[in-house]
């Protein structure tokens, strides 16, 4: 059953988000499942069932989550490039890795299986 707060959301005759929703969507967005938000935020599976069928708080939720999954590929693009100089090396170093490890498991470049 909703509360009164979640019940006063007509702005201009605009849908609007609750000071409650807008406190349980971080808590959403970063918990597993439905039930652990719901016990961590403290609010009933049945009202955020609730919520899940009002167009704005739907749409709030998927900007959010579409934000934090951009932020997640932009630390990832920002990582990639150092992972592989930390493994492979500078340019012009490409065994390094390999050779760290003793070559184990990895196949021995063709020039030096034409030297054997």
């Amino acid at each position: 059953m909703p509360t009164e707060s979640d019940e006063i959301r007509q702005n201009d005759g605009e849908s609007t988000l609750t000071p409650r929703q807008l406190k349980f969507l971080p808590v959403l967005l970063a918990s597993p499942t439905y039930t652990q938000a719901c016990r961590k935020g403290k609010v009933n599976r049945d009202t955020l069932y609730e919520w899940f069928r009002q167009p704005a708080f739907k749409a709030e939720l998927g900007k959010q989550r579409d934000e934090l999954v951009a932020q997640g590929f932009a630390l990832l693009s920002q990582s990639v490039g150092k992972a592989v100089e930390t493994l492979v090396g500078p340019p012009g170093r490409v065994g390094r890795a390999i050779e760290a490890v003793g070559g184990q498991g990895y196949p021995r470049p063709a020039c030096e299986v034409q030297r054997a």
